[in-house]
């Protein structure tokens, strides 16, 4: 039996799922540490800026336990929100095989690390750090950062790369091809269709209440309205169209932003503006089902761009700026949606341009969308991380140690022998 402890400052709900399925492999132990809970009892959403409390299950189907912690929590910003001085000692007490993190951003994951190495437990990296959709640091800071990355992936057993630029980002930081699996970023798909069945038959119906004429392209826009999100953008490309009359925004979502762009935004499409707010996961499906195409202008920031798999479950083609993660998995040209430049209010015109122009294209690439999102799976996640454990146990025993504890032991004995 394998016993895998894994790391998440809260639940999240595009984590829960993969707990589930992994809970449910045969020869596998699975056990989740959170720090919080405020995504399952519910509160203020600083970048939403209301109430938020998900309606759906977050700690069902799988082991955890709740760890006191110490820093600033849901309410800062920063490496420091999250810290733990116990999870060195659950890991120790557990008696694990081995460790997942969701990467390196808080104080917590690099805690949990360092504690698996003193045990000599194997550690599993699933990060989210697209290098583009950030601003450019400056060299000193990229310098550091390499010296800090590097020391880090020197004790992780195996890189689960959840898109290209992932896999890319962990060649270059000298992670050797062997110890790299593909686990695909990605929402729950069954959920997801379940929504589709569910709402489908009602799209007429729907759109007719949001006030959608028959012969509107409803541009879908779901997420923050923050800044980084940069919603602004949709309406100065929007205004710049020939045939704006048959565009209507469906806007799911809040933010600092409302107010700001919900006046810029009826003084341009006046009637056909739906701003619906924020909505909870069990009718979002709604919303996805009235759709045509989404659109996803994001500044900096977006490490993948969620919203897209979401939007793709319900047969919608995405456009989306090169500052989205996802854009090198999803979102191909001219297949599956369209990629303009960050800030280009005029290549986004000219991509909403071409569903105008060409109707049939909804369609066509929606449906391309879908089976292509269909690879970006809950099971396609596990059956790899699952290949990954195999690998990495087979590994062990061939070295002729007793298991994979004491292997680990041993190696980290050598390594800290070279240092001196």
């Amino acid at each position: 039996m394998f016993r895998l402890a894994v790391c998440a400052t809260h639940p999240i709900q595009y984590q829960v799922p993969i707990f589930r399925a992994l809970a449910k492999e045969p020869g596998l132990e699975l056990k989740v540490f959170f720090l919080s809970d405020h995504s399952v009892r519910g509160g203020v959403d600083p970048e939403f800026g209301v109430s938020v409390k998900w309606d759906v299950p977050l700690l069902e189907g799988y082991e955890y336990e709740f760890l006191a912690y110490n820093g600033l929590g849901p309410r800062g910003k920063g490496f420091f929100n999250y810290s733990s001085k116990d999870i060195k000692e659950e890991l120790k007490k557990g008696r694990f095989d081995g460790l997942l993190v969701p990467g390196y951003a808080t104080r917590y994951y690099v805690q949990a690390i360092r504690g698996a190495g003193r045990e000599g437990i194997p550690v599993f990296l699933r990060g989210n750090n697209h290098d583009g959709t950030y601003a450019r640091r400056a060299v000193w800071k990229q310098w550091a950062r390499e010296k800090v990355l590097r020391a880090l992936y020197n004790r992780v057993e195996g890189f689960f790369a959840i898109g290209k630029y992932m896999r890319r980002h962990y060649l270059e930081y000298g992670v050797g091809e062997e110890k790299i699996f593909d686990t695909p970023y990605c929402v729950d798909n069954e959920f997801f269709q379940r929504q589709r069945e569910r709402f489908e038959p009602q799209r007429e119906e729907i759109r007719r209440e949001l006030g959608v004429r028959p012969d509107n392209l409803v541009l879908l826009y779901s997420g923050k309205l923050i800044p980084k999100k940069n919603p602004l953008l949709m309406l100065e490309a929007i205004r710049s169209l020939k045939d704006k009359n048959r565009i209507f925004l469906l806007v799911m979502g809040e933010g600092e932003m409302r107010e700001e762009f919900e006046n810029k935004a009826q003084a341009i499409l006046k009637d056909t503006l739906g701003m619906v707010g924020f909505v909870n996961q069990s009718e979002m499906g709604k919303y996805y089902t009235a759709g045509d195409v989404l659109v996803l202008p994001s500044s900096w920031g977006e490490t993948w761009g969620v919203v897209v798999n979401e939007a793709m479950n319900f047969g919608l083609p995405a456009v989306v700026s090169d500052a989205v993660g996802c854009r090198e998995d999803l979102v191909q040209e001219e297949q599956t949606g369209y990629v303009f430049g960050r800030g280009d209010a005029k290549g986004l015109a000219e991509r909403i341009e071409r569903f105008l122009e060409e109707p049939e294209l909804v369609a066509k690439m929606g449906q391309k969308a879908e089976e292509l999102v269909r690879h970006y799976s809950v099971e396609e996640n596990v059956r790899e991380m699952v290949r990954a454990v195999r690998i990495t146990t087979e590994k062990n025993i061939n070295h002729g140690l007793h298991g994979l504890r004491g292997f680990n032991r041993q190696l980290s004995r050598c390594e800290a022998v070279s240092k001196k």
